[in-house]
């Protein structure tokens, strides 16, 4: 198995880091909860994370989706770069990583395979199969050579 590059690895951030995230969001729940405004700290989450999906609706309905906890180790994650030079091996790590559903980086795998690769919603194909695809969804279970072998297809690159 190939070992990723030191720099594409997820960093954790530290716990303090998380916990003011976790602060924050609570914060803006109980600022909505009771009618008052909340720009400020979303200004100030989005500034902390580089997540500009970030708003008033997204903290509304957090709780229908997530905890103040996951949001937090999430939204800590580091920002997934486009990288030229990543090797096919590498971006098969890459999969097999995002393809681990119980570690919170995988959500970061998916979005550095998005970056990396010409299909958009590549990482989508990690859990759904393509339009082509013929066969039933127990019989889906691509490994992470095929996802990279899709996901690369001269049919999804981008001609300018």
């Amino acid at each position: 198995m190939t070992r990723l590059r030191p720099e594409l690895i997820a960093k954790h951030p530290d716990q303090e880091f998380v916990a003011n995230l976790e602060r924050l969001a609570e914060e803006i729940i109980r600022n909505i909860d009771h009618g008052k405004g909340c720009a400020e700290l979303l200004e100030k989450v989005v500034d902390l994370t580089g997540l500009h999906s970030l708003d008033e609706e997204y903290f509304r309905s957090l709780h229908s989706h997530s905890s103040v906890q996951e949001f937090a180790n999430m939204a800590s994650l580091p920002r997934a770069k486009q990288i030229n030079d990543l090797s096919r091996e590498e971006l098969e790590d890459i999969v097999r990583r995002a393809m681990d559903v119980t570690s919170l980086d995988a959500e970061y795998y998916m979005e550095l395979f998005d970056k990396n690769v010409p299909m958009a919603g590549a990482s989508n194909l990690i859990f759904h199969p393509p339009d082509q695809y013929t066969g039933s969804m127990e019989d889906y279970k691509p490994s992470p050579k095929d996802i990279v072998e899709l996901a690369t297809a001269e049919a999804n690159v981008i001609r300018l």
